[in-house]
């Protein structure tokens, strides 16, 4: 039994130690998405500066090309994390199920184990009453 509950700890250390994990890549994701909405917000406010001004007009050129690679980068970087948020809840999933494997061994032993006891009180309150009926 001792063994058991050591096996529950250990899962539900592991369980919490994923969802902490899971937690973590969908803040990193918010973080990301983030910044995503704001390169665009200061690519449109640049874009709305460049247009007063053809000197102007070429630095924002230079500067639209540079954040649309930040911008490819930033959306690679989200689906990597996407797809990591999909493999940690399978593992999470996976690891649940392991953990109720083991909660549901404990609970079949100690029922088992109660049932054990009850038969042999039983047994013993059966002896007694047995003894009393042949004595008299």
């Amino acid at each position: 039994m001792q063994a058991l509950d050591t096996m529950i700890r250990l899962h539900k250390f592991q369980l919490d130690d994923k969802r902490r994990k899971l937690r973590e890549l969908r803040d990193l994701s918010q973080q990301l998405q983030m910044s995503l909405q704001q390169l665009d917000a200061e690519v449109a406010r640049e874009q709305s500066l460049s247009l007063n001004n053809v000197e102007t007009q070429k630095a924002f050129n230079n500067f639209k090309k540079m954040a649309d690679m930040r911008k490819v980068s930033l959306l690679e970087s989200i689906e990597h994390l996407e797809q990591a948020v999909i493999t940690v809840t399978d593992e999470i999933a996976e690891s649940f199920t392991e953990l109720k494997r083991f909660e549901i061994t404990k609970d079949d032993n100690l029922a088992k184990s109660k049932k054990h006891k009850l038969h042999q009180e039983n047994e013993q309150l059966d002896e007694v009453a047995l003894q009393r009926f042949r004595r008299g």
